[in-house]
């Protein structure tokens, strides 16, 4: 499907599902996706359901890190200047999001801050769906690429209902090794 800029006023077309691709101007499509996975997650789950507006905002500023209950984990894209992450964000005088948990069904977003302990975090979501009370996800980071060193895990947890302010650090440590 080729558009011009007139006729790609929608995310897609209802018999493909997919994004529209670049036109001639050279513009990009809504999504660019790095590996078949996210081209799937974006084309096929998130595209028809999220406004075009809301696809600017949270394709083009975030990746895709998992799927878990009908709800997608994003993380803010690092940008090239100096390192640090930067988005577009609406209001200035604040730094955009680092994590975004969406709910394409809703059009629900739940924007927090990376977990202040640790820093290069693996993530796992968890929802109703897995039996959570009290919420509609919980968020736990940890720093997996600790797991060959002896020492402890370090965990942090969000919840939809934590006003995306992190609990404290806890520790996990592996039962054959010694703690301290």
């Amino acid at each position: 499907m080729s558009c011009s800029r007139s006729s790609c006023a929608r995310i897609s077309s209802p018999s493909s599902g997919a994004a529209p691709p670049a036109d001639s101007s050279g513009a990009r499509s809504l999504a660019h996706p790095s590996t078949p996975a996210a081209a799937s997650l974006v084309d096929d789950q998130l595209a028809p359901f999220v406004s075009r507006a809301a696809a600017d905002l949270l394709v083009m500023n975030y990746n895709p890190v998992m799927s878990r209950g009908g709800l997608i984990l994003l993380e803010r894209k690092p940008s090239v200047v100096h390192g640090r992450r930067q988005c577009w964000w609406p209001v200035w005088d604040r730094q955009p999001p680092d994590i975004c948990v969406y709910d394409p069904m809703t059009g629900g977003q739940a924007f927090l801050p990376f977990p202040p302990d640790i820093k290069r975090a693996t993530y796992v979501l968890l929802t109703a769906a897995d039996g959570m009370v009290g919420g509609s996800f919980l968020l736990i980071a940890f720093d997996a690429w600790r797991l060959g060193d002896l020492l402890p895990l370090r965990v942090q947890t969000v919840s939809s209902d934590a006003n995306g302010k992190w609990a404290p650090v806890e520790y996990s440590y592996h039962p054959d090794l010694p703690k301290g």
